[in-house]
Parts: C-alpha cells; structure tokens; sequence
C-alpha cells in the first residue's frame, strides 16, 4: 500500500465524517496546520500526532504508514 500518511489522514477524517476544522479543534491547532497535513504531506509533530490518532480512533503506526491495519 503506497498511501502516504496525508492520504491516510484525510481518508480516516472523512470515513469518520469530522471535517478539518473539528480535528484541527480536537488537537489543537490551526485549520490552515491540518490542511498542510492533507494537501502538502506535512507530518503533524509527534505529540500533535498522538493527539490526531486518538480523534481518529488509528495507531499512530497506521498514519505513519509503519502499519496496514487500522484499527477500529
């Protein structure tokens, strides 16, 4: 599986129906941070990106891609 983990981001928030603003909100940051994660691969902070696995429910080891399976 080649997703990146922009890809993984933004294919987990929407099967999760959360727009951008609402997971910017949950881990504090900007809407304008959570769309560079999507739309220029920018890899969230490690605390930032404990934080974004626990709102979208995944390992942080599934958005890196270091796993296939998410967890559900």
């Amino acid at each position: 599986n080649d997703m990146e983990c922009s890809d993984r981001i933004r294919a987990i928030r929407i099967q999760r129906n959360l727009t951008l603003q609402e997971v910017a909100d949950a881990v504090g940051v900007k809407k304008s941070t959570a769309s560079a994660w999507e739309l220029r691969g920018c890899v969230p902070r490690p605390a930032v990106l404990l934080k974004l696995a626990k709102v979208l429910n995944v390992s942080v080891g599934y958005l890196l891609g270091e796993v296939e399976q998410c967890q559900e």
